[in-house]
């Protein structure tokens, strides 16, 4: 019931912003557009409540170990109540097998009357178009963002998952020096936390050959440093730019052929034979999910590296490898789902000049800069100028990053 109630009201909410957007229709200063307004606020407020009892549902499903597929939406909730409101009794059992006799006339079949089942292409375009139309807000406040995120489960449900997602298509506003550091601060952040962190990237960062260094960054995304949470999660940030340092330059590395199989080969030095066999595959499994992240950064620039969810360990352990369906659709098909989004109404109404094409890559640069402020704000006080300066490094090269070609080995 829940599910349902919140989608009315999200529907809503969008036709009455629908009406006060249009100062043709309704004008300002008019009684009837103040009582929308108001009821705009205390439709969010209870969207609010009762995103909080869905959050605390998927929870439950998570403990459970067996979260559902999809959670039905109101217009399939409806349906299905039709479908049984108007259903027609079933006839009594036969005891005898009686053979079919059409009826006169008759061109159909009991067939025609049933709608196929969505194909699990269909069903995940489907969730994924879901997840960016519920985004009603183009933009968060960075410690709603940080707030959401210090504590992510082992096993992301799919409503957490969801979140994560929505959030990487919003740009993050309130980005302040100043404000960053009191929150830091008021998270028992030391400074100068991340001194030994940053040491071993920029050691295996160091090698002579590209082959090297890809080795020393596999050995250091496997170390492992004792810290609150928000020590693990700037690590877990540090860690996302690491992995997709690795998954650049696996990607555009022009030595020799036969360096991947070196690079193999190196790693597996000196293990057992059933060893050597368990690292291929894990080491396979990371490298898939490591280009799927790569994918996303293209397109949502830092705000990726913000999202826990997006980390993969050396094992290919984690939420991407379950979540790949849908995350490859959010990469390649993005632009089509904001299409048919309340997001894209709201950057029109900020500049309704520009066509959606532009609104899109405008919004999407905003996004990827307010994340690149914060990154590199946490990084400065977690860690010094050294630590800023190495993500600066990496940020500076997104357009270079955005034209790589992502293979599948």
């Amino acid at each position: 019931m829940s599910f349902m109630i919140l989608d009315s009201i999200k529907t809503l909410n969008t036709h009455i912003s629908s009406d006060l957007s249009n100062p043709v229709d309704l004008e300002q200063d008019t009684h009837e557009f103040g009582l929308k307004r108001h009821l705009i606020v205390l439709l969010r407020q209870e969207m609010a409540n009762l995103q909080q009892k869905v959050q605390t549902l998927a929870t439950e499903w998570d403990v459970d170990r067996n979260p559902p597929e999809a959670v039905m939406d109101y217009e399939e909730q409806r349906d299905l109540e039709e479908h049984i409101t108007n259903a027609r009794p079933c006839p009594p059992l036969q005891t005898q097998p009686r053979a079919a006799s059409p009826a006169a006339g008759s061109t159909g079949s009991q067939e025609d009357d049933q709608v196929a089942p969505l194909s699990p292409e269909q069903e995940m375009t489907k969730r994924a178009n879901r997840i960016v139309k519920n985004i009603d807000t183009n933009e968060i406040r960075f410690s709603d963002l940080l707030d959401s995120r210090l504590s992510p489960p082992d096993r992301m449900s799919p409503s957490e998952v969801s979140t994560a997602l929505e959030q990487m298509f919003v740009k993050i506003r309130g980005v302040r020096t100043k404000k960053v550091q009191e929150y830091l601060k008021s998270k028992q952040l030391g400074s100068m936390a991340f001194t030994d962190v940053m040491a071993s990237y920029t050691s295996a960062e160091s090698g002579s050959t590209m082959v090297a260094k890809l080795c020393g960054l596999e050995l250091a995304l496997g170390q492992t440093f004792q810290g609150g949470k928000i020590f693990q999660y700037i690590l877990g940030i540090v860690n996302l730019i690491a992995q997709l340092k690795f998954a650049i330059w696996w990607n555009t590395n022009n030595e020799p052929r036969g360096w991947k199989r070196k690079f193999k080969e190196q790693m597996k030095c000196g293990m057992e034979p059933s060893d050597a066999k368990k690292f291929e595959g894990q080491f396979n499994k990371a490298r898939t999910s490591r280009n799927t992240v790569l994918r996303l950064y293209q397109v949502f620039g830092a705000n990726a590296v913000l999202q826990p969810i997006l980390y993969v360990s050396p094992e290919g352990k984690g939420s991407v490898h379950s979540n790949r369906a849908l995350l490859d659709l959010i990469s390649t098909r993005n632009r089509e789902f904001i299409g048919q989004s309340t997001l894209l109404a709201n950057l029109h109404d900020a500049d309704p000049e520009m066509d959606a094409e532009e609104l899109i890559d405008s919004h999407f640069q905003k996004v990827h800069s307010s994340a690149t402020k914060l990154v590199l704000t946490i990084f400065e006080e977690a860690g010094g100028l050294a630590m800023k300066d190495w993500a600066k490094d990496f940020f500076d090269k997104f357009d270079e990053h955005k034209g790589v070609v992502v293979g599948s080995d």
